[in-house]
Formats: C-alpha cells, sequence, structure tokens
C-alpha cells in the first residue's frame, strides 16, 4: 500500500476513536469503514489486472440492450393492439354500413326485420383495410312477425 494509504487509514482510526456516542457515530464508522475497504480493495484489482471501469460499462451495456429490447417488444405489443382494435372497429362500422343497406329492403319485400349482421374475412393476409375480396361470408339474422327465422342459404363462391 501506498503511504498516502497508511496515512489516511490512521487518521481514520483516529478521527473514528474521537467522535463522541451521538446518533451519527454508527453513520461516520460505516463511511470510514467502506472507505479503508475500498482502500485495501484497490492493491487487489492492481494486482489481477482488474479495471472496474470496463466491468461497469459493460453492465451497463447489457443493461442498455435489455432495455432497448423491452422497450421494442412493448411498442410491438401496443402496435398489435392498436392494430387489431383498428380491425374490429372497421368491421363492426362494415357491418353496420351492410345492415342499413339491407334492413330496409328486407322489411318492404319479405316482411322480415333483420336482428343481426355477422361478416367473416378472409384471415390468410393481415387485413389494414377491408375489401370485397376479403369478405369470406356474411350471415345475417332475422326475425318474422316476433319468431326468429331458421331459414339459411349458403351463398355460392363467386369466384
Amino acid at each position: 500500500m501506498g503511504f498516502a494509504n497508511c496515512i489516511f487509514i490512521f487518521l481514520a482510526t483516529i478521527i473514528s476513536l474521537l467522535i463522541p456516542s451521538t446518533k451519527h457515530d454508527q453513520a461516520i464508522r460505516l463511511v470510514f469503514g467502506l472507505v479503508i475497504f475500498l482502500l485495501f480493495l484497490h492493491p487487489l484489482t492492481q494486482l489481477f489486472n482488474i479495471n472496474p471501469n470496463q466491468y461497469v460499462d459493460s453492465w451497463e451495456s447489457k443493461v442498455s440492450e435489455m432495455m432497448d429490447e423491452d422497450l421494442e417488444n412493448e411498442i410491438n405489443s401496443k402496435k398489435s393492439e392498436i392494430q387489431a382494435s383498428q380491425h374490429a372497429y372497421i368491421l363492426e362500422q362494415l357491418q353496420l354500413e351492410i345492415r342499413e343497406l339491407v334492413e330496409k329492403d328486407l322489411q318492404e319485400q319479405f316482411n322480415l326485420d333483420l336482428q343481426t349482421v355477422e361478416i367473416s374475412l378472409d384471415d390468410s393476409n393481415k387485413l389494414e383495410d377491408v375489401n370485397v375480396d376479403q369478405i369470406k361470408t356474411i350471415k345475417f339474422m332475422s326475425q318474422k312477425d316476433g319468431q326468429p327465422d331458421s331459414r339459411y342459404r349458403d351463398c355460392p363462391d363467386s369466384n
């Protein structure tokens, strides 16, 4: 150890012996103890050629990579949630528009009340904008004179 380290340890020991017993006595002794510990640790790091800054930098880079990955995963998750809610909203709006178009004609021509409209889309590709080619089936649930209409007709594929 260097001469400066020996002097610091000597002074720290004398100061810690001269400190009166107060509330801060334990905290001051703890700080001096940690400093002395670091002074003894310093020659060991030099003996084994250990560079603490290298380990700190390595640890910081690993932590930042993990945080970047977590942030990217969270962003992708939120993006998927937003796209799913937009897709559901578009589908709901499409069902409402079809209902408005068909409801009046069903009532006038067939005396049927339209209950629900269900649209199923082709799931083979990601849907951002729904178009006619992506509609797989449209199901109409109707009532005639307050009773559910049990007739079901399968429309042939136009492709």
